[in-house]
């Protein structure tokens, strides 16, 4: 039976030599040739772990935006020259020792800017988002006001007689209350009539959403042989993007259910997942 237990030593030497191969694939053979009494499980577990240590320490050096643009650039160039197959971002992705999952999503990040980039923003009103056009509601108001400032002929008229003035003094009054109903219209447009300052806004969701629904779901790429390297990119690699995400989510489901009925069998008082929700 073949131990699982590694020593310290044997474990820097393995480190070294998949480092020694830029964290790629065929590190493994060599290891497993050097160390055959170790388990594979064991070994595809250190490399896993190695390659996720060593993007986080190195993954701010591909995350300038004058990298990406640098990748993407010789992704569009290995496309025109016809270098490479399917495999495109898989051979890119090694020359710079990076995830190829991480990598593709770098692609598609500068690939949706540049669609963003030629699509012109829509000019639109808070008036039509509201459904209503404000501006004939707004020009419906200047006619009470003229209404109004037809009353003060008739005072200068009435302001012969004391007795009429008095009557007239009321006419102020129905000014106010003109003036006061004025005001409570303006109040109730208000929200209508600040909205009418045109807001451009565009017409497409988010780049990182974009890029997300991407990842999750390649066949919904505009570009069809983007599709191929990124469903390449996403199933050759199985420590980062989704599909690595749903291996990691099967393999604690499973353990669950195996902790599970190792304890149902040793009949020991747990609280699962469900009751502790």
């Amino acid at each position: 039976m073949q131990s699982s237990v590694i020593a310290e030593r044997e474990y820097d030497e393995l480190a070294r030599i998949i480092e020694s191969r830029s964290f790629r694939r065929d590190s493994l053979q060599l290891a497993t040739a050097r160390f055959p009494q170790i388990p594979e499980e064991s070994l595809l577990s250190i490399y896993s772990q190695l390659v996720r240590l060593h993007t986080k320490r190195t993954y701010w050096q591909h995350n300038k935006l004058k990298t990406k643009l640098e990748y993407y650039q010789s992704y569009l160039v290995a496309r025109e020259t016809g270098t490479g197959t399917g495999d495109l971002l898989l051979q890119l992705a090694e020359k710079v020792c990076l995830s190829p999952a991480l990598y593709g999503r770098i692609i598609l990040e500068q690939y949706a800017e540049s669609i963003a980039a030629a699509t012109p923003p829509a000019t639109v009103t808070a008036s039509n988002a509201c459904g209503t056009p404000t501006p004939s509601a707004t020009t419906s108001t200047p006619p009470t006001t003229n209404a109004t400032t037809s009353t003060p002929p008739t005072t200068n008229a009435t302001t012969s007689t004391p007795p009429t003035t008095n009557a007239t003094t009321s006419t102020p009054l129905t000014t106010n209350t003109t003036t006061s109903t004025l005001l409570t219209f303006t109040k109730s447009t208000a929200a209508l009539a600040t909205p009418t300052k045109v807001v451009t806004t565009p017409t497409t969701v988010s780049v990182s959403t974009l890029v997300n629904q991407w990842m999750k779901n390649p066949l919904s790429i505009p570009d069809t042989t983007l599709q191929l390297h990124i469903k390449t990119c996403i199933f050759k690699d199985t420590h980062y993007g989704p599909l690595a995400d749903n291996i990691k989510r099967s393999v604690g489901y499973e353990y669950e259910f195996l902790l599970r009925e190792k304890v149902q069998e040793l009949a020991v008082p747990f609280l699962g997942g469900p009751v502790l929700l």
